[in-house]
């Protein structure tokens, strides 16, 4: 079952979302306290970002202050995937 993510609520499990990257073929950013990949296959952007956090407390709005700071624009609200 998937559900929206709530943005300020701890994120348990992974993160799907669309964005549009800084460039062509960008690589995933590296974000502190995220494992973050990057897959070129997109309905409305250019990738759709996989996000899993690597410790507990970990927020969304973290996540996407960090993608954006990375040159990253997220499209949409996260899908969270539990565990």
């Amino acid at each position: 079952m998937t559900q929206w993510a709530g943005v300020d609520g701890e994120v348990l499990g992974a993160l799907f979302f669309e964005v549009l990257t800084p460039e062509p073929g960008a690589d995933a950013p590296t974000l502190p306290g995220w494992q973050v990949r990057l897959w070129p296959q997109a309905r409305l952007g250019d990738a759709t970002v996989e996000a899993i956090p690597e410790a507990d407390g970990a927020r969304a709005t973290a996540l996407l202050t960090g993608l954006r700071a990375a040159g990253f624009t997220p499209l949409g609200r996260p899908v969270l995937h539990p565990h």
